[in-house]
């Protein structure tokens, strides 16, 4: 038997998106041969060779992973499949599917090119579905598959039973050689080393209760897998799966240990990619302590009202512990980071600020602020959930999931939530252009300092975001365009329906322009830090923020101090003059402002300057090394190194010279 497995990404946009191996279906493909060992299983990432391969050798059955990055992707080379060779048995699965009955036929209604539909985890389903096609030579119309769901000859749904598997009885895709071309062809590794998760948040793939039983891989499977990775890779980078990595405990801290010791051999990973365990215990800290240099401390929260949280039930870390873990992150070097998504049901504007600015005066390096986004998968974009919440929706381009195949273009979209019974498109506005400030300040990390410095001398240095955004740029020449422009592009992106945005890629494509870019809080935020006028100009506010906040001239001279010698001599700005080292002076005690130690301005003033020695992290050495210089200042270049670089190593990392000749070092 001839069998297709497609997890198809797209390529419209110069390169791949997302670049990562195709780990779904090679976990199908394993499973697979070690049930049908006379199968022939072929791989695809990308389109173009998936159809090429179809009209070249024709498979009896096709199985496509639907993500919310390639669904209708997915979808289009099904309807090519069928058009090709209706016979082709084609077979759907993916986070893309709702583990919801209603939702399941109203899938198989809308997207009637796939024959099956396959539920949560695909492994068995699949091999039951070929054993049925083995035995009977095709789907027969009124025999429900275990786990797959089909139309029965009288048009309606036929569900067969399920029941999750057992890791230990999948093999090893890595191991067994399936994602051995891709690693060599530059996609990034992904590694899973357990299933499941205990909570059911509605605004998650992962909320289904058929996934919330927790089952793992063996250790030593894991180990290996990271151990053949790492000679096939030219990634430095390693993606985690685990939607909980050290809700297993001791089992986790070990995968963690390995993980360092091995980067630490071997330089691979030289970045980890992982989400820790939402409830956080010993274990997640001595996790997080054994990866420190490779990863963030990421406590999200998604929102802190409680009302909303229990109506999307959304389980979070108590706030007076997180600030514990705060402090304790803090006393051992560890960067920190968390999350808010603007949009769920009964969230308010007023409400929604209050706790941006309490994670701020957390302490906390990093803070994200996210849109809601409806996508198949999800309870809440459920048709009862759309209706029970009044959502009203508009649509954007997510980024670079779109292309031009065989003469069709295909596009992602995203289905952003910008009304509900809570709040207004007005409101969406507000929040999106606080949410970009948020990202200049906090999301790099640029002036997440700066406000605790504020805070612990006493001011409202919370307050900075909600000053940016509501100032008047108007008086501002070259920042305020900048400002001016993110607000168009943010109305500008939105589309009223899919139809529309599909119309308005088409134009563009048809006359041979460059779709946009779409982070724009992070193509906006390089607009501000990359420029040396428009930095000038946002330093200029900020100092007038502070100016707003006290009438003490010791302070306000502090604080100015921070900006212009610490501060600003810090910022990378990519440009190709750049020094690697940059040399200034400051009358702030350095090792004290770091390690926390002062509680006014007399502690922290010295009698005689710092001289302050501030250099280039290593990687971003290697980083400006490979940028096109000729695009240096393009969206897309500035778009990519947010992307690609943690917002550590945007800033200089610091060498402090003291009058008295003691030096000291500090990331």
């Amino acid at each position: 038997m001839i069998i297709y497995l497609a997890e198809l990404l797209h390529t419209g946009a110069g390169g791949r998106t997302p670049n990562t191996v195709p780990l779904a279906v090679a976990y199908i493909a394993s499973y697979t041969m070690k049930v049908f060992p006379e199968a022939e299983i072929t791989l695809f990432r990308n389109p173009d060779e998936f159809m090429a391969a179809v009209r070249k050798r024709r498979p009896g059955v096709i199985g496509f992973s639907a993500q919310l990055w390639s669904e209708n992707l997915a979808r289009a080379y099904a309807v090519k499949v069928k058009k090709y060779d209706p016979t082709i048995i084609t077979v759907v699965g993916g986070s893309s599917i709702e583990d919801i009955t209603v939702e399941i036929d109203r899938y198989l209604e809308a997207n009637p090119d796939f024959d099956v539909v396959i539920p949560n985890e695909g492994e068995i389903p699949f091999t039951n579905l070929l054993s049925h096609i083995k035995e009977h030579g095709r789907i027969i119309g009124d025999t429900p598959i275990t786990g797959c769901c089909t139309r029965g000859s009288d048009g309606k749904m036929l569900r067969g039973s399920y029941a999750p598997p057992d890791p230990k009885e999948i093999p090893s895709p890595y191991l067994g050689g399936f994602l051995d071309r891709f690693l060599a062809e530059g996609y990034e590794p992904i590694v899973q080393t357990m299933r499941g998760c205990p909570y059911s948040c509605s605004f998650c793939v992962s909320g289904s209760p058929l996934w919330s039983k927790l089952r793992a891989f063996d250790l030593e499977r894991v180990f290996a897998e990271i151990q053949y990775i790492r000679p096939r890779t030219s990634s430095s980078y390693l993606i985690l799966t685990d939607e909980n990595f050290g809700v297993l405990k001791e089992r986790d801290v070990h995968v963690a240990r390995f993980i360092a010791d091995h980067s630490k051999k071997t330089g691979f990973p030289g970045h980890l990619y992982y989400y820790s365990a939402k409830i956080v215990t010993p274990s997640v800290l001595e996790i997080v302590n054994v990866l420190n240099g490779l990863g963030m401390f990421g406590i999200s929260f998604q929102t802190l009202d409680e009302n909303v949280r229990k109506e999307i039930h959304r389980v979070n870390v108590k706030y007076a512990k997180f600030e514990e873990y705060l402090n304790w992150a803090k006393s051992s070097g560890i960067p920190t980071s968390t999350e808010l998504i603007f949009g769920f049901p009964g969230e308010t504007v007023a409400g929604y600020i209050e706790g941006l600015e309490r994670l701020i005066v957390s302490g906390v390096d990093q803070i994200n602020s996210y849109n809601l986004r409806l996508f198949n998968g999800i309870d809440l974009a459920t048709q009862d959930s759309r209706a029970k919440y009044q959502y009203k929706t508009k649509f954007r381009l997510p980024e670079r999931n779109f292309g031009i195949y065989e003469g069709d273009t295909i596009a992602e979209f995203e289905e952003i939530v910008t009304g509900a019974h809570s709040f207004d498109y007005n409101d969406y506005l507000t929040v999106r252009r606080y949410g970009f400030f948020l990202e200049v300040c906090s999301g790099r990390s640029y002036f997440t300092q700066f406000m605790r410095l504020m805070i612990k001398l006493g001011l409202r240095g919370e307050k900075l975001i909600a000053y940016l955004s509501g100032y008047d740029y108007s008086r501002v020449s070259e920042l305020g365009l900048v400002v001016a422009q993110y607000m168009t592009a943010a109305r500008g992106e939105l589309f009223e329906t899919a139809e529309a945005l599909q119309e308005y890629l088409q134009r563009m494509l048809d006359v041979g322009q460059e779709p946009p870019e779409v982070k724009l809080n992070l193509i906006y935020t390089g607009k501000i830090m990359f420029q040396p006028t428009t930095r000038e100009q946002f330093f200029a506010v900020v100092k007038r923020f502070i100016e707003s906040q006290t009438s003490d001239e010791k302070l306000r001279n502090l604080l100015f101090d921070y900006l212009d010698n610490i501060l600003l001599p810090r910022i990378v700005t990519f440009s190709s003059g750049e020094p690697d080292v940059v040399e200034t002076c400051s009358n702030i005690d350095l090792p004290r402002l770091e390690n926390d130690r002062f509680s006014s301005a007399d502690d922290l003033l010295l009698q005689r300057p710092d001289r302050l020695v501030f250099e280039l992290h290593p990687e971003i050495r290697r980083f400006k090394a490979k940028m096109p210089a000729s695009e240096a200042g393009s969206d897309a270049v500035i778009q990519d190194i947010f992307m690609k670089n943690p917002p550590f190593r945007l800033m200089r990392s610091r060498a402090v010279q003291t009058a008295s000749g003691i030096s000291m070092k500090s990331a």
